[in-house]
């Protein structure tokens, strides 16, 4: 990911950045005509698809100014060598592996210097002629801003394995089962406001089952609707209290990852239950859109997401919201202009307890702003391939001051996406 896709999507909601196309899905014999009309190399039986990632900043707050320390700059760069590779077994077997490791260096900052590796196996086999039984396997290790409650990058470790089953007509639509089971572990680090490691706090294993139904709409655009069950378990003590299962049903549009019109639309509702009786929980609308459209020379963006993360204080959880909208002007084939802004917040439905920076406990009523501007201009290289420079500036405004604080992120990216 590129430092301005990155930044930006900071300001929008942590750990959300890139277009919402995982709503999407692909028909068997769909992929693979994709796979071979855009995979860079063949080596014999194998398609590959390798790419370069590379940015260089500065940024002037780290660690956020909690308790109104003063902030923490540095100059960073990140190296990415992603690579997909597929091996195809004539038209019914397709077999997978993705590897995308990541070296982030911190000029003056050596414990925050970190090496990432998220990686990946999987297949998908056509049974009959209609049936598609799909199974993965990942690993990702990475150390980034994961919460927008949080202002450090932490070390967060996800182990994921799924399995689905699809029907899919010779129209193109599919309807199919998905479940899958996925174990979060966090760095054993003690956050300002807090007494209990975030590990101890948030350390959990998801259990989800998902209906899904896939109809095509338009040119290589699909509706779909989906409803899931997902249970959560915490590890630790510290954190079993938020031990909860949730209902939530989406429908939208998924639109292609590459043409004038691409993301998803994504509306639907959740309901949130706690398994302490004595917890509150939540019932209510989510989104996770992110559109863009192509009209001449404009490229116009969209975003809204609305979601209910656990929350790392004393609460079982906190409401997000986070609204985006962003422009870019061709100046000519070779220049672009790229403008984003976002609006958000987060939003406690109880009281937290937490830590003073002299060591006393309060209880506060907390409800954040978030407000973000990112800015860059970007110039074509090669056919997709661009550089680009790039600012970004974020605040955030709490109902409780010790949570204020404000960043500005400068940087050069290297981007496919021009």
């Amino acid at each position: 990911m590129n430092f301005r896709k990155l930044a930006t999507a900071f300001l929008i909601v942590i750990s959300c950045a890139r277009l919402a196309s995982a709503q999407g899905y692909q028909t068997f014999r769909a992929q693979l005509d994709n796979i071979r009309t855009r995979a860079t190399w063949s080596l014999g039986p194998f398609w590959i698809w390798p790419s370069l990632q590379l940015n260089v900043g500065y940024d002037d707050n780290i660690y956020g100014t909690y308790g109104n320390r003063p902030p923490v700059a540095d100059y960073t760069a990140s190296l990415s060598i992603p690579i997909n590779v597929y091996l195809p077994f004539r038209d019914w077997l397709l077999l997978s592996f993705s590897d995308s490791p990541q070296y982030d260096y911190f000029f003056d900052l050596d414990k925050e210097r970190a090496f990432n590796n998220s990686y990946s196996a999987g297949f998908r086999m056509l049974l009959l002629n209609r049936f598609v039984v799909s199974g993965a396997y990942g690993v990702s290790r990475t150390k980034f801003r994961q919460f927008m409650e949080i202002d450090r990058r932490i070390f967060q470790e996800l182990r994921s394995s799924s399995g689905s089953i699809f029907l899919e007509t010779v129209r193109g639509s599919s309807l199919g089962f998905t479940a899958a089971i996925r174990d979060y572990a966090y760095e054993d680090v003690t956050l300002e406001g807090s007494d209990v490691p975030l590990s101890r706090a948030l350390d959990r294993e998801e259990r989800e089952g998902r209906i899904e139904f896939y109809y095509p709409v338009f040119t290589d655009s699909s509706f779909f609707m989906n409803f899931g069950y997902i249970e959560y378990r915490f590890i630790n003590p510290e954190g079993t209290f938020r031990d909860s299962y949730a209902y939530q049903a989406n429908a939208g549009i998924a639109f292609p990852m590459f043409g004038r019109a691409r993301g998803t639309l994504s509306l639907g509702y959740r309901k949130l239950v706690p398994r302490d009786e004595n917890l509150k929980g939540f019932s209510g609308p989510v989104g996770n859109t992110s559109v863009e459209l192509r009209l001449g020379r404009f490229n116009l963006r969209a975003r809204y997401i609305r979601d209910i993360p656990f929350s790392y204080g004393s609460s079982f959880f906190y409401v997000s919201n986070n609204y985006g909208a962003g422009l870019s002007f061709y100046l000519s084939s070779l220049i672009r202009l790229d403008y984003d802004f976002s609006y958000g917040g987060g939003r406690y439905p109880e009281a937290t307890s937490i830590t003073l920076p002299d060591g006393t406990r309060e209880v506060v009523e907390r409800n954040d702003i978030y407000r973000g501007h990112s800015a860059s201009i970007v110039f074509r290289i090669i056919r997709n391939t661009g550089l680009g420079l790039s600012a970004v500036y974020s605040e955030r405004n709490s109902s409780y001051d010790l949570w204020d604080s404000d960043r500005l992120s400068v940087g050069v990216f290297l981007t496919y996406d021009f």
